[in-house]
């Protein structure tokens, strides 16, 4: 497997996230910069899953209105074409 590219960063913590890394990143016999790394990735990942779950939502809501009108100005139009027939249906007794 290829190695990807790493650079170091600074991060400064509280003294009690500091500690439940390393008892974390021990009990996972990991070392403390590869448990982050792995949090990170984990939370990034979360994080995209519900920007996805807001688009979409967003989308529908946008797609709903767009229905609604479109239903509506067929509703216009079958009311209209139905006075049409009943007008000649009316006509033709």
């Amino acid at each position: 497997m290829e190695k990807k590219a790493q650079r170091r960063i600074s991060v400064t913590l509280p003294d009690f996230l500091v500690e439940e890394t390393d008892t974390i990143a021990s009990s996972l016999n990991r070392s403390r910069s590869e448990f982050i790394a792995l949090a990170v990735k984990s939370y990034i990942s979360e994080y995209k899953k519900i920007e996805k779950k807001e688009q979409m939502k967003k989308g529908y809501l946008e797609m709903g209105k767009i229905n609604l009108s479109l239903a509506n100005s067929s509703l216009l139009s079958d009311e209209s074409a139905c006075k049409i027939y009943e007008d000649f249906l009316s006509e033709s007794e």
